[in-house]
Formats: C-alpha cells, sequence, structure tokens
C-alpha cells in the first residue's frame, strides 16, 4: 500500500500564493479580520485617523501566519469571508506585509539593532514599492474626480518616492558617527553631501528634474536635515551623534500621513516579529530584552492598521497594554483531520477517500488519546511527522517504533535519550497540558543540566516568559506528549 501513497507536500513557512489548510480558526480569524476591515472602514468614513495595533500570539508553528495570509487574501475576496462587514473600496487598500525570518539576527545591541531594523523597514519600502503603482493605476486622475483627490494621490507617489531616498540615505551612512566640535562651515558641508546623495539616488530612478522629483528631495532633505541639526548640536555639547533607523522611521511615517490624507488605508504586518532578535544568542531572556527595544522603534509606526505575530513567550505586560492581543491556540483532533483532508484536495494531489481515510486513522494513533474537544495538535510539528509516516512508514509497524525512527534521523542521540526520559515520566494531566503548549513546572521531572540544554537546543523546550527569570515554568514541545502516549520502546 505504501507504493499508492500520493506525497503529502506541505511548505515549512506559508507565503502568500502557495497552497495551505486553514482549520479551526474561525473566531481568531474573525476578531483579526473585524478589526483591520474596521480600521479601515473608518478612515474611509473619515471617523478617526489612530492607529489599530494588533498581536497575533501563539506557540511556535501553531499557525500565526497562516491566520494573517488568510485574512489578508480575504480583503482582496470579502465574499468569501463569512459572516463579516465587508471593506469599502477593497482595491484602494495598500498591504505591507514583511517577515523577521528575512532579516539577519542582531550581532550586538544598540548599534546592531538599528541595523537589522532598518532592513525590515527597506522590506517595507520594497513592499510599498511594489503595492503602490496598483493602487496609484487606479483612475483617480479621472476629470470626474475632485481636483483636491487627484493631488492628494501625488502626494502619496511623491512620499513614497521621498521615503525611498531617505531609508537608501540611512542604509548608506548607517552607523556613522560623528565626535569632532566641528564649525559652522563643516555642517554646511555635511548638508551639501546629503543632497549630492539624493540627487544621486533621483537621477538613478530617472526622476531628476521632475517636479514630483524635486518635492521627494525636499520631504526627504526635511527628514535628514535634523541630523545635520544634531551634529551642529553636538559641536555645542560635545555630544556623539549616529545615523540610525529613526530617521526611515520618520520616513515611513510621512508615507503614512499621505497615504491616511488620501483615503488609502495602509495595513502593515510585521510576521515573525520575534525572529527578528534570533540573533542576540541562545538566551531567551536576552533575546526578550532585545525585542522589547525593537518593539519600541516599531511601535512609533502609524500605519491605519499594525500587525505583530510573535511567539507566546515573548508577550509582556507593556505588550498588552500598546497592542490587542489575539491568541492562537493549538487545533483539536478533529480540526487536524480537517486540516489533512484540506490539504490532500489540493488539485495537484491524488489522494482518494480510502486514503484519506487511512491518513485520518494514522494522525490519530499520535493523538487519539487526548481529550477529543482539547487544542493538541501544533501543525508545525505534526504536519512534517503525517508527511514523514506517508512516505516512509512500513505496513504494522507499531506507532512507537514509527517515533523512534523519525526522532532519530532530526535529533542527535543526546536529545533523543532526553526526550525520551521525559516522555517516560510525564504524568497524564502533565502531558495534557504539554499537547496544549500550556506551561509545566519541569522540577517533579528532575531535569539534568545537559538533559536540559539538549532539550532547548532543539527546540523541545521554551521558557513560559522569556522575559521573567523568576518564573521557572517551560512549555515543551507537544511531540513529547505524543511519544508520551505512543506505547513501549521498539526492540533493538
Amino acid at each position: 500500500m505504501k507504493e499508492r501513497h500520493p506525497r503529502l507536500a506541505i511548505p515549512r513557512f506559508p507565503q502568500e500564493g502557495q497552497p495551505f489548510a486553514f482549520a479551526d480558526r474561525v473566531e481568531q480569524f474573525a476578531d483579526l479580520y473585524q478589526s483591520i476591515v474596521e480600521a479601515g472602514n473608518a478612515l474611509l468614513r473619515g471617523e478617526r485617523s489612530g492607529t489599530t495595533r494588533l498581536s497575533v500570539t501563539g506557540y511556535k508553528g501553531v499557525g500565526k501566519s497562516s491566520l494573517i495570509i488568510h485574512a489578508l487574501r480575504m480583503l482582496r475576496n470579502s465574499s468569501d469571508a463569512p459572516n463579516s462587514t465587508e471593506p469599502i473600496e477593497p482595491q484602494k487598500w495598500l498591504v505591507l506585509r514583511v517577515s523577521g525570518k528575512h532579516v539577519r539576527g542582531i550581532d550586538g545591541l544598540p548599534d546592531d539593532l538599528h541595523r537589522s531594523v532598518l532592513e525590515l523597514l527597506s522590506d517595507t519600502v520594497q513592499e510599498a514599492e511594489h503595492g503602490a503603482p496598483g493602487v496609484l493605476q487606479l483612475p483617480f486622475w479621472h476629470d470626474l474626480f475632485r481636483r483636491r483627490e487627484r493631488e492628494l494621490f501625488d502626494r502619496v507617489r511623491t512620499a513614497l518616492i521621498a521615503l525611498t531616498l531617505t531609508v537608501e540615505f540611512v542604509r548608506a551612512y548607517r552607523g556613522a558617527k560623528l565626535n569632532e566640535k566641528g564649525e559652522d562651515i563643516r555642517r554646511i558641508e555635511r548638508s551639501v553631501e546629503i543632497k549630492n546623495f539624493l540627487e544621486t539616488q533621483l537621477q538613478l530612478k530617472g526622476k531628476k528634474g521632475t517636479v514630483e522629483g524635486k518635492i521627494a528631495l525636499g520631504l526627504s532633505e526635511s527628514f535628514l536635515s535634523k541630523w545635520a541639526q544634531s551634529f551642529e548640536g553636538k559641536r555645542t555639547f560635545e555630544q556623539e551623534t549616529t545615523v540610525n533607523a529613526d530617521l526611515a522611521t520618520e520616513a515611513l511615517n510621512g508615507f503614512f500621513r499621505t497615504t491616511r490624507e488620501a483615503g488609502i488605508p495602509t495595513i502593515l504586518v510585521l510576521d515573525d516579529f520575534d525572529e527578528l532578535v534570533s540573533g542576540a544568542g541562545p538566551s531567551h531572556a536576552a533575546r526578550a530584552k532585545a525585542l522589547m527595544e525593537v518593539l519600541g522603534v516599531f511601535n512609533q509606526l502609524a500605519p491605519t492598521c499594525l500587525v505583530i505575530a510573535m511567539r507566546q513567550e515573548y508577550g509582556h505586560e507593556d505588550l498588552l497594554r500598546q497592542f490587542t492581543r489575539i491568541y492562537v491556540p493549538p487545533m483539536t483532533r478533529d480540526a487536524a483531520c480537517e486540516m489533512l483532508d484540506a490539504w490532500t484536495r489540493i488539485p495537484t494531489v491524488q489522494w482518494t477517500d480510502v486514503l484519506r481515510t487511512w491518513l485520518r486513522d494514522t494522525a490519530l494513533r499520535f493523538v487519539g488519546a487526548f481529550s477529543e474537544h482539547a487544542p493538541v495538535v501544533v501543525p508545525d510539528s505534526f504536519l512534517p511527522l503525517l508527511a514523514w509516516v506517508v512516505q516512509s512508514g512500513r505496513p504494522g509497524e507499531s506507532t512507537r517504533s514509527l517515533f523512534d525512527r523519525y526522532m532519530r534521523l532530526r535529533y542527535d542521540g543526546e536529545t533523543i535519550r532526553a526526550v525520551t526520559r521525559l516522555a517516560h515520566a510525564l504524568s497524564d494531566d502533565d502531558a495534557a497540558s504539554c499537547a496544549e503548549t500550556i506551561p509545566l513546572d519541569p522540577a517533579p521531572y528532575a531535569l539534568l543540566p545537559t538533559e536540559r540544554l539538549a532539550l532547548e537546543k532543539s527546540g523541545l523546550i521554551r521558557p513560559a516568559m522569556a522575559w521573567n527569570d523568576e518564573d521557572t515554568r517551560v512549555i515543551i514541545d507537544p511531540l513529547v506528549a505524543y511519544l508520551h502516549h505512543a506505547g513501549p520502546s521498539s526492540p533493538p
């Protein structure tokens, strides 16, 4: 029967345009989608101009990105969104989604922190450049439109050019420090240097000498002039000045102001936000500290709606005060089977009803011991396991034998021994909490320091609250709970 199984090819990271299954997220989807739509519709109705801030949190691989992509997709196809308010003029909405996965880690603080922030802002600029032309190609300049409306949309295009110029300047001079006293003549030379750089960039874009190019040049110079002015202030007070991401942040907000005035709802999504600080080192506490500093920079941004996605262990009281939280739990058993059905109905694969039933039964071999309605399935842990079983399972093989072979392919011996001992030692109640990604007290299981390090290195144990050293609880990956119920080990 093994040869008749079609391949279950599921991408590890959801991206726009890729097929992916969406299940058991009805309430979370409604909350996220409605919040985004209400923010944009309020702008279009002229009711408010503030920023709606949303935080999508949950365990690693639980499906935060899938939820966000699904909501963004529905903005363009609102007729497919059940029981939801439809966005007003959805063709006008500008959606910018960037991911922390695309940004290099932070090697040192605070200077390299600005570098990573700037790279993510640069991704935002690229997304804006990609998205804005589609928005601006609409017939806003038709004679039926009011003159003021046409002028507003011209200003959006100009602000986008100014944003690009400013970000390119900061990228070129990021980290540059001025520590001499200097004279007034030096201040003028710095201004000339800035203007020459911007004019060169305009020439490369074919905008030098154009009306919008001149306006964009003036806008960008207004952002960067503060750096030159602060240099003059440094001459007086002998302070050091550094070119950093704050200039790009201000320019991006200038772009958001013009889109708001032009009646273009702008949705900025910072996906995998916590991965922006992965380079801060293996310490979750150090990453949490760096993340709070990064959050301070991005919290200055003022689009119509700002959405960030991050893992639950990085949740913080300040974050909850500033953002409305949407928590994404693991899936239930039935929802996990629905997810598998959705994947096997993608037109590029050929699954029969008999094979779908077999796949459901195989999935329940790993999670059938848990309560029917308990959220116990994390897609990022569960789907690779099922995909491997489809291709590599042997007829009549026990669940534990399958698990043992799967673990040997992915983890070293030290990790496997630690996982096996922990899975055997877990009580049934703690195994249920583990499957639901509920924090546990590890003290009763007396993990050796080497065992804990091995589990942390493999991502199978995470702190309950990365920023709180006093909270010793941990979140154990659901794979350990599945192993707990998989039966005795196969003979050597």
